[in-house]
């Protein structure tokens, strides 16, 4: 184990003075929601232990609950996951199911149910074949020809495969790779399948949320077009988890991908849906826009501590 995944076992007494101060202004401000993607469960367990000096770990169902009947929710974090990542959510959720930590893990319904896979999940693998490579499938280009190159195109297709439907991004990543030549490799499924919503159906711990019907931006749709997606993803995830689906997760979740129409909507649906925003949720959040604080497993205990302590002035 890294020095920097121990510093929280060996009760560090200069990293518990930092965090005690760094973390007593946010404590004041409100609540800190994390949001997760892929993470090692070492470096998140090890996270949650340190923060659990200071903070008080509460579910998102009692958080929103506290938030809508105006009771304080100073000191309080709570956990989120995106994306249901199999690598990351098997071991995570066997942890908080020990350790009795409640999480919510948002799943795309698609992903778990039909198509196994998004483009996102594609991507790396095409980018790192297909290096020094000039890719064209109909209009779609991706130049990797050297540095400069890779980051402009690469930037370019995220920015369009993020507006289309799940399914039509995935035929595009699908495309290029054929352009490029590249046979298909046999990578395990990136995703939790139906049988993990299962074993956690019955968990007072392991809760599940709607990451939408195929990741695709809502600020991208039509009001029906959300509707119907909302509406899909919340009673497919249902049935499987047998227990009413109330919390959203924005795909993307930045204020673009956002946009204005879904927040004014999707209280028809779902109790709340978070961001990509940072910042804390108080008293004045927007149930349908809570912001999140990111952590990545790139981030170590510095990164974290930071961007938990400036939250409340993002």
């Amino acid at each position: 184990m890294s020095h920097d995944l121990a510093a929280p076992s060996h009760s560090s007494r200069a990293l518990r003075q930092i965090t005690r101060v760094s973390f007593r202004p946010v404590r004041r401000r409100g609540a800190i929601v994390l949001a997760f993607h892929q993470v090692g469960v070492a470096r998140f367990e090890a996270w949650i232990r340190l923060l659990l000096r200071d903070f008080d770990l509460v579910s998102l169902d009692e958080l929103v609950q506290r938030r809508r009947e105006r009771a304080s929710v100073e000191g309080l974090v709570a956990l989120t996951f995106d994306d249901g990542w199999a690598e990351t959510c098997h071991p995570v959720a066997a942890l908080c199911e020990s350790e009795r930590w409640p999480i919510m893990i948002y799943l795309v319904s698609s992903a778990r149910a039909v198509c196994g896979n998004l483009w996102f999940s594609e991507l790396p693998a095409l980018l790192i074949a297909a290096r020094g490579k000039r890719i064209q499938h109909e209009d779609w280009t991706l130049d990797l020809r050297n540095r400069l190159r890779t980051s402009g195109s690469t930037a370019r297709l995220i920015a369009r495969l993020k507006v289309l439907p799940g399914e039509q991004a995935l035929n595009v990543v699908e495309g290029l790779r054929v352009a490029a030549g590249i046979p298909r490799g046999h990578e395990p499924r990136a995703f939790v399948d139906a049988g993990f919503v299962e074993r956690y159906r019955d968990s007072r711990w392991v809760k599940f949320g709607s990451h939408s019907a195929d990741h695709q931006a809502v600020a991208a749709q039509s009001d029906a077009g959300l509707h119907e997606q909302w509406s899909e993803s919340q009673r497919s995830l249902e049935s499987l988890a047998r227990r009413p689906v109330r919390h959203f997760a924005y795909p993307y979740g930045a204020p673009g991908d956002v946009g204005s129409a879904a927040p004014v909507q999707i209280a028809r649906y779902y109790d709340s849906a978070v961001t990509m925003t940072r910042g804390v949720c108080d008293s004045r959040t927007d149930l349908a826009r809570i912001p999140r604080v990111p952590l990545y497993d790139g981030d170590g205990h510095a990164r974290m501590i930071a961007k938990i302590a400036l939250a409340p002035w993002f």
